[in-house]
């Protein structure tokens, strides 16, 4: 007897249906009226006051809907200090705790009040953010926070994605709902009595969410002034808080060509031959099948509408997927769910399989789940286990089972623009959640015999779609400082967040922080994100089809200590600029804004963007910088894409020395620049960097330079960079006021692939093909035979002791003059591949790596700690960055040990110069910057 295929317990289902109808009915009524000084704020703004220029779209039949809305407490809008969105209602099911807190601590629900931070309607675009359907107006605000106070003190906060509103010119309520969202304590300082309060409204979520729903909504007075205008008071007449969690139904018939297929092979088709693990139950021997797909899978059911099951009925929590639909013309069932092959892999007894009792339990492994619209496909996840269950003794054949939780992920670039707007729309709703399937069904007429395939169909009577939040520490806090250790990780950040001025947070090794927000993450104190080479910290997006919004330095401080950024990878940011704000479109994964106190080394910056229209050209892929001159060192740059700059933007007098570092990959995508562009007095210097393989549609595969500054390329090759038109290594489109130096490097075309008119100075140059070497995980290293082998700036004051990108010491041969050479390029030829890989410098001289000098930067004293081997003539002096020495620092003999040193540095000017320490055998040298 066969047994029947996918089963699960009937009792999971049943608990399932309860779970949800207590959901359903865990509510909070609430209410704000004006008379009350509640209800919601809405205007636009002229750009005079706090809020940057807003007007939101205009509805036919009422105007602006208003850029920005909040509470009506907001910023003294209404300047009453009962002034609140709304309060709650003695209607309250679901939360039996919360309730009893408020009775033991003598409180009444109408001391309860919420307040709500701004909410902006952001990009405000038409099919995106806002839809018109017949005489139904919806449209999105975003990223916002709500406060629940209790007796004016704070109690419960959350985060909100977005508020979906709806209105109607027919004459219907109005109403709008948000997002869920995890609610957090907020009642560290408040009184006991609220912190009771505060841990049972907690403890009553069971690992729900939390949204707000408003029923019902009425205009009833207008405000101005402060820059505002057009401004409108409206009372919330009916509304609830509810906890639950987004959720689709699916369901998948036979009669519909829908279902799975389910069979063993026999080898001689297109799989491996495998049968399933047979057992005995009640004298009846049971048998299973090894392999399970969707039944379109490799047309074992050729209908065209093949598939596991389409969505149907109520979506709870998806509005902007259902209202999208509807204004693309698409209908529900068009909304369809495919699996590729899985299997039962080893089939071990009591590990993949087992019988306990009377229920038959196995697992499926490794399948593909993609949804499609129309029978375009838009998502995709890989679903590692299925968990399979079946009651012997129940004398029907329904069977059920659930998923683990998985990502899902957008793959629809390549298909319609309808399907892509579809897949942004159940993206945005299911708002960075992991999902699982749970479902039951049951054998059905029917069999597979074709392809040595021998196997049964089944259908899926009932399935549901069911999210929670991804695994690992959520951070839902505003402002965060401390620190997040490894044990922790992944941190999951689920709104904006803030280091606040004075406050530091420090990243440990190896933890990963994703960001399951588009926002940026702001720097007003300090951060200390230091991995190691074998632990690096990775910023990354929840979803990389939905870019996180990077990180920034915006006129920070400069009483915070130095931020520092050391083996860190970034990727998948986005310079998304909400406020659309000049310069804020630019910088996919760091923006700095006259700030210094920032050191970036040992990095790797990767597939981030910045490619949005604003009030300025998007610039800079992965950093820019604004009157800003920050050092980097040693990093990584490739496959950022920006509209010019693919990897870096540099404007108004930033001056940063970047050293040491490969850019590949990178592309200007509307303008110039491959890697970088300098815009308004920037004067760079580049030394010992690699270029290669970056690409601008215009000009300029490796740099762009405009309105006046001098870039300096020292010890670096550029090659293989190219220009959809206009020159491929660098380009200018005021080249009259721009200075460019290149010395000692390697520029595949020479002269010819520069601007002319630029100011130039190219000497010591070579225009030789580098010759690199073809080692995966060390990209254009160079080979023995390449002529930029000792062919880089013979000079000994400035990176004597310094390491190449990987790590090795910069080689040194003596030449007869006295002057020393090292290699151009971010990578130091050594002997062979193995100590490329190792960093092994056997047998090469090993110089004095132990040189700290502190502060760094510094502006008046700076101290300088180092350790001899052996007594000795110690010299210490000071150069800048054209070789000249500036000051003598030290002289004289010392023993051996730890030896720290303090000088004075007040007369220098602003800049970077360089220390350089020197015994009878051994010398060592620190970039220094001083500062104003």
């Amino acid at each position: 007897m066969k047994t029947k295929m996918l089963i699960q317990t009937t009792g999971l289902t049943i608990i399932m249906i309860l779970l949800t109808t207590f959901i359903s009915n865990a509510q909070i009524h609430i209410q704000g009226l004006g008379v009350d000084n509640e209800g919601i704020a809405v205007w636009n703004a002229n750009g005079s006051g706090p809020e940057p220029t807003g007007f939101g779209h205009v509805v036919p039949w009422l105007g602006s809907v208003g850029y920005y809305t909040a509470s009506r407490d907001y910023d003294g809008i209404d300047p009453h200090p009962d002034a609140a969105l709304c309060h709650f209602l003695d209607s309250i099911t679901g939360f039996p705790l919360f309730v009893q807190a408020l009775t033991n601590n003598g409180f009444t629900p109408d001391q309860v009040k919420v307040k709500t931070s701004l909410f902006i309607l952001k990009d405000d675009i038409e099919g995106e953010d806002w839809f018109t359907i017949d005489t139904e107006h919806y449209y999105n605000r975003y990223n916002g926070y709500y406060f629940i106070e209790l007796n004016g003190e704070s109690m419960i906060s959350g985060y909100t994605n977005y508020i979906f509103s709806y209105l109607s010119s027919a004459g219907n309520p109005s109403g709008f709902k948000t997002s869920f969202s995890m609610p957090v304590n907020a009642s560290s300082n408040s009184s006991d009595e609220v912190k009771a309060v505060a841990a049972a409204f907690l403890a009553d979520m069971v690992g729900q969410e939390l949204r707000f729903v408003i029923t019902d909504k009425v205009i009833t007075g207008v405000f101005d002034g402060n820059g505002r205008y057009g401004g409108v008071y409206v009372d919330i007449v009916a509304g609830f808080l509810e906890k639950g969690l987004p959720e689709l139904p699916i369901t998948g018939l036979a009669a519909d060509h829908e279902g799975l297929a389910c069979w063993n092979a026999d080898g001689t088709g297109p799989e491996p031959e495998a049968t399933g693990h047979t057992f005995w139950y009640g004298g009846t021997q049971y048998w299973t099948t090894y392999y399970i797909a969707s039944r379109d899978y490799d047309d074992i059911d050729p209908d065209p509408n093949a598939c596991i099951g389409h969505f149907i009925g109520d979506l709870i929590d998806f509005p902007n997927l259902n209202v999208q639909l509807n204004y693309l013309g698409y209908t529900l069932d068009q909304l369809t769910a495919k699996t590729d092959i899985a299997t039962m892999g080893n089939d071990i007894e009591d590990e993949d399989w087992g019988v306990e009792g009377n229920i038959h339990w196995y697992h499926t492994y490794g399948n593909k789940a993609t949804i499609e619209i129309a029978g375009e496909p838009i998502l995709e996840c890989i679903i590692d286990t299925n968990y399979n269950y079946w009651y012997l003794d129940d004398p029907g054949s329904n069977w059920s089972s659930n998923t683990n939780y998985v990502t899902l992920s957008d793959i629809s670039a390549n298909t319609s623009s309808n399907a892509q707007h579809v897949a942004a729309s159940f993206l945005k709703d299911l708002n960075g959640h992991s999902i699982k399937f749970v479902s039951e069904g049951n054998d059905v007429s029917g069999s597979i015999d074709t392809c040595g395939r021998n196997g049964v169909f089944q259908e899926i009577l009932s399935a549901t779609l069911v999210s929670k939040l991804p695994a690992g520490t959520h951070i839902w806090d505003n402002e965060v400082s401390g620190t997040w250790d490894l044990e922790g990780s992944p941190y999951v950040v689920m709104g904006p967040l803030n280091v606040p001025d004075g406050e530091t947070l420090i990243i440990e090794p190896g933890v990963v922080v994703k960001f399951n927000t588009t926002e940026m993450f702001m720097i007003d104190g300090c951060i200390i994100a230091e991995g190691t080479e074998e632990d690096p910290i990775l910023f990354t997006a929840f979803d990389n089809s939905v870019r996180w919004g990077g990180m920034g330095w915006d006129q920070t401080p400069v009483t915070n200590g130095t931020s520092i950024l050391k083996h860190c990878i970034f990727e998948y940011a986005y310079a998304y600029d909400p406020e659309n704000i000049s310069g804020y479109n630019s910088g996919g994964a760091i923006g700095v804004n006259d700030y210094e106190n920032i050191e970036i080394s040992y990095c790797l910056f990767r597939y981030n963007l910045a490619d949005k229209p604003g009030v300025s050209n998007p610039a800079g892929g992965a950093i820019i910088l604004y009157e800003s001159s920050i050092p980097v060192s040693h990093c990584i740059f490739h496959d950022n894409q920006a509209g010019h700059g693919g990897a870096i933007a540099l404007s108004s007098n930033s001056n940063p020395v970047i050293d040491n570092c490969l850019f590949y990959n990178n592309e200007a995508l509307n303008y110039y620049g491959g890697v970088f562009v300098t815009i308004n007095n920037c004067s760079p210097q580049f030394i010992n960097c690699t270029f290669a393989n970056n690409y601008a549609i215009h000009g300029g595969g490796v740099a762009e330079l405009q309105s006046g500054g001098t870039t300096t390329f020292w010890n670096s090759i550029l090659w293989g960079n190219s220009a959809g038109n206009g020159y491929n290594q660098i380009s200018s489109l005021d080249p009259y006021n721009c200075a460019l130096n290149i010395y000692y490097s390697d520029v595949e075309g020479g002269t010819n692939g520069i601007n002319p008119g630029i100011q130039l100075e190219y000497l010591y140059n070579l225009e030789l093909d580098p010759d690199f070497m073809d080692v995966g995980e060390f990209p254009f290293a160079l080979r023995e035979t390449s002529p930029c082998v000792d062919a880089g700036w013979p000079a000994d004051w400035y990176m004597i002791a310094n390491l190449d990108i990987i790590g090795n010491e910069r080689v040194f041969d003596g030449n007869e003059d006295g002057s020393r050479e090292i290699d151009m390029g971010a990578y130091e030829f050594v002997a062979s591949s193995s100590s490329l890989i190792l960093g092994d410098n056997s047998g090469m001289k090993i110089l004095e790596k132990d040189l700290q000098i502190f502060p760094n930067p510094f502006r008046d004293e700076m101290k300088a700690n180092f350790t001899l081997d052996d007594r000795g003539y110690v010299t210490i002096d000071l150069y800048d960055l054209m070789g000249k020495k500036i000051a003598g620092l030290y002289a004289n003999s010392l023993s051996a040990g730890d030896h720290e040193l303090t000088f004075s540095g007040h007369y220098l000017a602003e800049g970077i110069y360089i220390c350089r320490l020197q015994t009878e055998n051994k010398m060592t040298s620190r970039k220094i910057i001083k500062m104003r």
